[in-house]
């Protein structure tokens, strides 16, 4: 999926939008197809008792009918399936999700938003006997370069001597180390070839994930300048014929990469606990009013309903006297109102921000 897609869901606004999301298990099938199924049965209806023009209804039921074709067979940690009037789309998420069945006039986006972090931009050097290639992924899709810098062929022009030339085992012993040496030697220059022509598109935040034998990667590591960049390694062997397993291991590596990153940014926020930091969502929800959010970190499934008083903007977590205003989900307002004032958001697993009440928004001063 493209980032692009992935921003069409967010932003759609229809007269119904469907939302089905789960998680999955990892390796029992049978399980999922069951989930799967309960859950198309409890969208049926929830369709069929929702107040709306029957002829929408009934287009969003077909789609959700035929959508079944679309799910892949080896499910990611969650899957989302997300129908409307004019679109209807299947989503893998990388991380385990919330059981959620919605219709409304925008889809389910929480979970779309943090997907949107695991979309940056990577790359891979598939380091070959045959050859050294170059992809730019976003997420599980890679896409190979193919330009007057990359591929790089490779081809071992060096030919064993005939045996007649080589006299007893220990000669021949000799000829291939030699052989080896020499081979070694190529592969390299190979490398540094690749490694200056890789610098032709790597920026300052660029990440690389190195593929290969081992072999591959330890001769490319030990000589190459590109350590800022290298982000992980996927060992094995892979050339034309197995690509889809390059990219789901490659994929595979990112989002870890990502989830370790994302579990040093808290880190880091638990070091610098200070006044440019508000915990909580009252204190956050504050600082947000007066447009001092720089960057709001929250539980991914983190709800919480809120009250206000007519007189005052102070938030309230507990109902008090009457008269008082209702706000059904003030950490979605929050969000809403950090992203409007231009603020970045971070969705964290669930019990991530534990130390900070769950959400702590960085202040721009």
């Amino acid at each position: 999926m493209k980032t692009n897609e992935i921003d069409t869901l967010i932003q759609t606004t229809e007269v119904m939008c469907l939302s089905i999301i789960f998680s999955t298990d990892p390796v029992n099938r049978k399980k999922n197809s069951e989930t799967l199924k309960k859950s198309i049965q409890k969208a049926k209806a929830l369709l069929k008792n929702k107040s709306a023009d029957s002829s929408i209804k009934k287009t969003i039921t077909n789609r959700l009918t035929t959508i079944i074709t679309q799910i892949p067979e080896n499910h990611a940690p969650g899957l989302g399936i997300f129908i409307s009037p004019a679109q209807s789309t299947v989503v893998t998420f990388p991380f385990k999700v919330k059981s959620t069945i919605a219709i409304g006039s925008t889809f389910e986006h929480r979970d779309l938003l943090y997907l949107k972090q695991y979309t940056t931009p990577y790359w891979i050097l598939n380091l070959t006997k045959k050859g050294v290639h170059v992809y730019k992924a976003v997420m599980n899709e890679p896409e190979e370069i193919k330009d007057e810098h990359f591929p790089i062929p490779y081809e071992d022009l060096y030919e064993y001597e005939h045996a007649a030339q080589a006299s007893g085992n220990s000669s021949l012993k000799g000829f291939e180390k030699e052989k080896n040496q020499i081979s070694e030697l190529r592969l390299q220059g190979i490398f540094r070839s690749a490694e200056e022509n890789l610098k032709k598109y790597l920026t300052h935040d660029s990440r690389l994930l190195l593929a290969g034998t081992q072999r591959m990667i330890s001769l490319f590591s030990n000589s190459t300048a590109l350590d800022n960049y290298i982000a992980g390694k996927v060992t094995g062997s892979y050339n034309h014929t197995n690509l889809n397993s390059l990219s789901q291991r490659a994929w595979d590596v990112y989002v870890q990469m990502c989830k370790e990153k994302l579990t040093e940014q808290i880190k880091n926020l638990q070091e610098r606990k200070s006044s440019r930091v508000a915990e909580g969502l009252k204190l956050a929800w504050a600082a947000a009013m007066e447009g001092r959010g720089l960057m709001l970190m929250v539980e991914k499934d983190l709800h919480h309903r809120a009250y206000r008083k007519q007189e005052a903007d102070k938030l309230l977590l507990q109902p008090p006297r009457k008269p008082y205003t209702v706000i059904p989900d003030a950490v979605e307002n929050l969000i809403e109102v950090v992203r409007a004032k231009k603020g970045k958001i971070v969705f964290t697993e669930n019990n991530q921000l534990k130390d900070f009440d769950h959400l702590a928004l960085v202040l721009r001063y």
